[in-house]
């Protein structure tokens, strides 16, 4: 019996759930990546090494092995180059234009202006010399300062002053493609992720998240995430019809989305949609975790034009809390895993990404933090304090040089 094929770009770390999903939906696995030892290779049917950019490379394999869809999970980057492959193939992806709209953040703010989206203000500034105090006149202090087109809060500045501005400009800069940055205005109150997708046309949310903690200002790099977040009725409202009308606005379809708003007393606001599932394993790990619904599984029925079939809801708590350790200190010794889970229940994982011999960074972005805690309860209250609880043990068995 011969299989549909897919092709999944990335073999990453975290596409490995994506990869493992569409197995199980019996698909034939082709993937992608361009480190040769890519840890989906192990687990694809099918394995090469391609650069991301080789149109016709990634031409040739389609026509190869007679893919009927292409998908990605967690990662904007290759989303335009794939939605020019889905053109040339007719693929169930999203069109070219809203690649565009939803790869570059100051393109997108404009879409939301002009469908009357709820969002922060915002300017954008091509480079330092630039007459910065003036462009920035009509905002309202503090301000956010982002790459156009950057991820894992790369170069993202709390700002308060023009010195400030002037102090980080050239490294946010720097981390986006074209060199250009966006100055908007900061929205006080909660801010929230929510995961979902779009299949011909009809919007599914399947999930909400609440940013625990984050590192402190100037950088705004996240630490905890948890599952479901805490919503009123007033917010939820909110919430979902500013974001419909966000998705209406980049004319999203068939793909999944990640999208982050702040929420305060007036109104919900729109930060940015992402045309892909989250990252920091919200969509992989804690969603699955939180609902019973593996949505990585979901986008892959999307990407071959198959209707997703959605399991019967479960109703637990989730949460990612990223480990905090000693900036500056070299680690001699990391705690046995075996010793922190030992009598405590509703652990999912815990992983290391620092290394005995390594030195704790400075956690700039998000490939920086030191480690991962994921937990599953029945509260809020009983996710937080078992995560901590776990970090707390890690940090007191860690051992550092002196």
């Amino acid at each position: 019996m011969n299989r549909e094929t897919i092709l999944i770009i990335g073999g990453g770390f975290n596409q490995m759930n994506l990869i493992q999903s569409a197995n199980s939906c019996g698909y034939n696995t082709v993937v992608v990546d361009p480190d040769k030892d890519a840890p989906g290779k192990k687990i694809a049917n099918i394995f090469y090494k391609l650069e991301p950019r080789d149109f016709n490379g990634h031409c040739e394999i389609i026509e190869r092995h007679k893919v009927k869809g292409i998908v990605t999970s967690q990662m904007d980057k290759p989303l335009q180059f794939m939605a020019k492959i889905a053109t040339k193939y007719n693929f169930n992806f999203l069109s070219e234009k809203s690649a565009d709209w939803a790869r570059n953040k100051f393109e997108m703010k404009k879409k939301f202006l002009q469908n009357n989206v709820p969002c922060a203000n915002g300017v954008l500034l091509s480079n330092k010399s630039t007459d910065i105090e003036k462009s920035i006149l009509a905002l309202h202090s503090p301000l956010i300062m982002k790459p156009v087109d950057a991820y894992s809060s790369k170069g993202v500045f709390t700002i308060s002053s023009l010195a400030d501005i002037l102090d980080n400009f050239e490294t946010t800069a720097s981390f986006s493609s074209d060199g250009t940055v966006i100055i908007e205005e900061y929205i006080s109150g909660k801010m929230i992720s929510v995961e979902g997708y779009v299949f011909h046309g009809h919007i599914e949310i399947i999930q909400y998240t609440e940013r625990f903690k984050f590192t402190p200002k100037p950088m705004r790099v996240e630490l905890g995430h948890i599952q479901p977040a805490y919503l009123t009725e007033f917010e939820l409202e909110k919430v979902n019809k500013n974001l419909i009308q966000g998705i209406k606005a980049l004319e999203l379809n068939n793909c999944g989305f990640h999208a982050e708003l702040k929420i305060n007393e007036k109104n919900a606001f729109l930060i940015e949609i992402g045309a892909r599932l989250g990252g920091d394993f919200n969509a992989s790990h804690l969603v699955p975790l939180s609902t019973g619904i593996n949505i990585e599984k979901i986008i892959a029925n999307i990407a071959m034009g198959d209707v997703p079939e959605i399991p019967l809801r479960q109703n637990q708590y989730s949460m990612i809390k990223w480990i905090e350790l000693n900036e500056g200190s070299k680690i001699k010794k990391l705690p046995g895993l075996n010793n922190i889970a030992a009598n405590l229940s509703g652990i999912s994982e815990i992983n290391f990404l620092l290394k005995p011999d390594m030195t704790v960074p400075k956690v700039t972005d998000s490939a920086k933090r030191a480690g991962y805690i994921i937990v599953t309860g029945k509260s809020r209250d009983d996710v937080i304090q078992k995560a901590l609880t776990i970090e707390n043990l890690i940090q007191k068995q860690i051992e550092y040089y002196n």
